[in-house]
């Protein structure tokens, strides 16, 4: 089957609150600098996942956060200084020896032996800050003496990485973009594929022609996987491909503005359709007692051919370019007019807790929906 989703532009999406940031700062760092190696050290330095001038230095609660962590080890922070400065979405931190003391001072002694415990409660997981971030949710910074080989912290969304979410062992996925496979980082507003851990696709089946949904049930399949029911069945399982929404918060009530997404944090899947024909002919055929809600809007061009993955299931044309007044244009003659504005009824991918499978849901507020949240890596 072609790729379909290559004859538009799947970066274009007009909707004002999940428009992503320009990324511009540059940050030299030293990964060469000192973290000690025996039983003290004259400095430190580590690292923070939360980008410092958009995050951390707007925190109400940050530095006080820090200082309280670092004492509640019983490390004394009275001849220790830190100096915060801003990173590739992160925070760098040095901690080092008051300059005042003497180096051949008790204190100066005792301060080493202390920063060295630091690094030691930093590599072994026991220090972390839970602080107030700039929307006002509680967040945890982890930090770490060393960056990625790319330059970027541990703790951000990655690509063709396994996540687990919720606590629950049974739910993991790795995340693949859909417009360029060589992507590194998850993003807002990316478009992407879910897979599991052996690398299949999550599917969803689809009529002949893969214009709209013939079932409600969503499985991993690789393109020649089965069983199916007969020799040319396997041409409608097709992978779904997915939006990211990215949220600073459990509720998924506050939205993350930045490109990258902190694994403190979470997201939500938008299920987007087949092609331009399903979504009059969606998902939502398999809900008892539908009702329609408007979260938005998204301007199409109706005269491009087998749109493919345009986005999420629009209920109904609220302008007709053709005629210049609201009305419902010929939906089955992609020519009957070169723009229309369509209402959307986003939906959802869930995760059923109990059955462990994967379905969809049209509430905003469906908590199935909102698992996706304070990933961790599977490392085994």
């Amino acid at each position: 089957m072609s790729s379909f989703y290559r004859r538009i532009n799947l970066d274009y999406r007009p909707k004002e609150l999940f428009k992503s940031n320009q990324h511009t700062k540059q940050y030299l760092y030293n990964k060469t600098s000192s973290t000690g190696s025996g039983t003290s050290i004259d400095d430190l330095i580590y690292y923070f996942e939360y980008d410092y001038a958009d995050i951390i230095s707007s925190s109400s609660d940050f530095a006080a956060a820090h200082t309280s962590s670092i004492t509640s080890l019983g490390v004394d922070v009275t001849n220790i200084r830190f100096t915060f400065t801003d990173g590739l979405i992160h925070t760098k931190v040095r901690a080092y020896i008051n300059p005042e003391l003497s180096s051949s001072s008790t204190e100066y002694a005792t301060t080493k032996t202390l920063l060295s415990r630091l690094e030691t409660f930093i590599n072994n997981g026991s220090f972390t800050v839970s602080f107030t971030d700039d929307h006002g949710n509680t967040a945890v910074a982890n930090p770490k003496t060393t960056l990625e080989s790319d330059g970027y912290h541990y703790h951000i969304y990655r690509y063709n990485t396994l996540y687990t979410f919720a606590a629950d062992s049974d739910l993991q996925f790795q995340l693949l973009d859909a417009v360029d496979s060589t992507e590194t980082f998850v993003q807002n507003g990316d478009k992407v594929y879910v897979l599991d851990s052996d690398g299949k696709y999550l599917h969803a089946k689809l009529d002949y022609e893969n214009k709209y949904y013939t079932s409600s049930t969503f499985e991993f399949k690789t393109s020649k996987d089965g069983p199916y029911e007969n020799d040319d069945e396997q041409r409608f399982w097709t992978k779904i491909l997915f939006e990211v929404h990215g949220y600073s918060d459990s509720a998924m009530s506050t939205s993350h503005t930045d490109n990258h997404i902190q694994d403190d944090y979470g997201f939500k899947l938008e299920l987007l359709p087949p092609y331009i024909q399903s979504v009059f002919n969606g998902l939502s055929t398999f809900i008892d007692d539908y009702s329609f809600e408007n979260d938005g809007t998204y301007v199409i061009d109706d005269d491009v051919l087998g749109n493919f993955n345009v986005s999420a299931f629009y209920n109904q044309e609220i302008y007709d370019f053709t005629s210049g007044s609201s009305g419902t244009a010929d939906l089955n003659d992609p020519a009957d007019s070169t723009q229309s504005t369509y209402n959307i009824d986003q939906v959802w991918l869930t995760w059923d807790t109990t059955a462990n499978t994967y379905g969809f849901s049209y509430d905003e507020s469906e908590a199935t929906a909102r698992l996706f949240f304070n990933g961790s890596r599977v490392t085994s």
